[in-house]
């Protein structure tokens, strides 16, 4: 099967060990970015962000899927770095969204399971004030990468996801900051966003494939908020509600975003999100994969900047996905 392409809350990065010192053996640092809301979010990288890094020209951000492995997702993104010859010049940063089930410490932000691909406020604090957006995290580590005294040789920023990760990934192409309030980012830097076999995507409008045939059409029997705020943008939470609709097509529309789907990605598995508003995407990744892509191609504006490619052979496993040529093209050619 042939690869299908289409031109279609603030301040303080606190580290969790001494700065300059590796957290474990496969050579990262742990750190912190404590917040306004006095709470935390942790993140490992190659290199600690609050020194200087001038060799770095390519910073990778990669978000973990449902299971939260942080440290396995980085050291894929590691090792594609290095197969590309690349290593030596790439920054991969790995945040980590923590659920209750991370027994996570008093002063660090905590998300719902299915809350933090979305982008939805943390689960603490008293009042939204007090909360966090998962995608306030990502906002965060941008504008720290915006920085040129710390990162004079930047060029690119990829960010990365694989599964409940890519879902991620797609909606923040459509509502992220991108660091907006850095100085110096506008113009200097080239950004990638690169969505590897997620369960659903963001539509645009109220259409959805139309069974048996190539149309998109508005569902005659809608199930109930199928067009809501993660598959559609009826309904947004408080961090996507600060945009219109007009602002967040003009997002998706140009920012240069790479999808991406192994062939045999097409079970049924535990992860796979079977809610009415998902199987009116189709009925596996594979599938939801190849209508979305026909439904980018109705927008001209925006398949200009969408690139659609097959991983043949490959499940649902990132380990594959991030170690394709697809992949590694993406995030580094």
């Amino acid at each position: 099967m042939a690869g299908v392409r289409g031109l279609l809350a603030v301040l303080l990065i606190s580290a969790a060990v001494p700065s300059g010192v590796p957290a474990a053996e496969n050579d990262h640092w742990a750190e912190r970015l404590t917040f306004s809301t006095g709470r935390s979010a942790g993140y490992i990288a190659s290199a600690p962000l609050r020194q200087a890094q001038p060799q770095v020209q390519i910073a990778v951000l990669v978000v973990h899927g449902l299971d939260r492995d942080d440290e396995g997702n980085f050291a894929r993104i590691m090792a594609a770095a290095r197969a590309s010859g690349k290593g030596p010049t790439t920054l991969v940063i790995a945040p980590r969204f923590k659920t209750a089930d991370d027994q996570p410490a008093a002063d660090e932000h905590v998300w719902a399971k299915d809350g933090w691909p979305s982008g939805d406020l943390s689960h603490d604090g008293k009042d939204a004030a007090s909360r966090l957006s998962s995608f306030a995290v990502l906002d965060r580590l941008f504008a720290e990468l915006s920085d040129t005294t710390r990162f004079p040789g930047l060029r690119r920023i990829v960010l990365v996801g694989h599964s409940a990760g890519g879902q991620l990934v797609n909606r923040y192409v459509a509502v992220g900051r991108l660091g907006e309030a850095a100085e110096g980012a506008s113009g200097r830097l080239e950004y990638r966003f690169v969505i590897a076999n997620p369960s659903s995507y963001l539509y645009l409008d109220e259409r959805r494939p139309v069974p048996g045939s190539d149309r998109f059409e508005p569902p005659r029997q809608p199930p109930p908020g199928y067009n809501d705020w993660r598959h559609g943008l009826e309904r947004r939470n408080a961090y996507a509600a600060r945009l219109s609709v007009d602002a967040i097509r003009a997002n998706v529309f140009g920012r240069t975003a790479y999808y991406l789907i192994g062939t045999a990605d097409t079970r049924r598995d535990r992860s796979l999100s079977v809610s009415p508003p998902s199987m009116l995407e189709g009925e596996n990744r594979y599938d939801r994969w190849e209508k979305f892509r026909r439904y980018v191609g109705l927008f001209p504006e925006w398949r200009d900047h969408v690139v659609f490619a097959e991983v043949l052979g490959a499940g649902h496993s990132g380990a594959q996905m991030f170690d394709s040529r697809p992949a590694r093209k993406a995030m580094f050619e």
